[in-house]
């Protein structure tokens, strides 16, 4: 029997140097390690959900916020942040790596 289709990841590779990869270090400099932390979780949360990507919308803020536990506030800054660097995009209210 063929394995089913999965439309996630089970990993994503992380350098051992992506501390220091400059748009990180910003990130790190605006939001300390919390938004290291958050930018690390979010990278891991968008691996393991289906499309890899999640809707740009005040309910799913709220979910994640309780699932990485951080403020709501804390999790849109640095998602808002990383679009502007272009880590992150919101294509059609749905955000993707």
């Amino acid at each position: 029997m063929a394995r089913p289709i999965k439309n996630s990841c089970d990993y994503f590779t992380h350098d051992s140097d992506m501390r220091n990869h400059r748009k990180v270090r910003s990130i790190r400099n605006k939001f300390g390690i919390q938004g290291y932390a958050i930018w690390s979780m979010l990278i891991e949360y968008l691996t393991g959900i289906d499309g890899n990507e999640f809707e740009y919308s005040e309910i799913e803020f709220e979910l994640i916020s309780g699932d990485f536990g951080v403020s709501v506030t804390e999790i849109q800054e640095v998602v808002d942040y990383c679009i502007k660097l272009e880590m992150l995009f919101n294509l059609n209210g749905f955000v993707r790596s």
